[in-house]
């Protein structure tokens, strides 16, 4: 459904990175949260809403790289 309107509606999602914060560090694992906020503006009415973001990302290193194959998020509305 949300795909259908999307065309018609022209959202621009910007997401800001506000803070981070390492949960876990263990050898090459390591899992971190990240704070963000969010805004959705559909550029064919000017509505706006705004939201924050809170995603875990699970990263291990290899290659001395971090690399991440899982992310959580968990969101909620102001």
């Amino acid at each position: 459904m949300v795909g259908e309107r999307a065309p018609g509606q022209k959202p621009v999602l910007t997401t800001t990175v506000t803070d981070s914060a390492v949960k876990t560090l263990r050898g090459d694992h390591i899992r971190l949260l990240i704070f963000a906020d969010q805004r959705n503006t559909r550029t064919s009415g000017g509505r706006t809403c705004y939201a924050v973001a809170m995603p875990a990302v699970d990263a291990v290193r290899q290659g001395g790289r971090w690399k991440s194959p899982n992310v959580d998020t968990f969101t909620g509305t102001r």
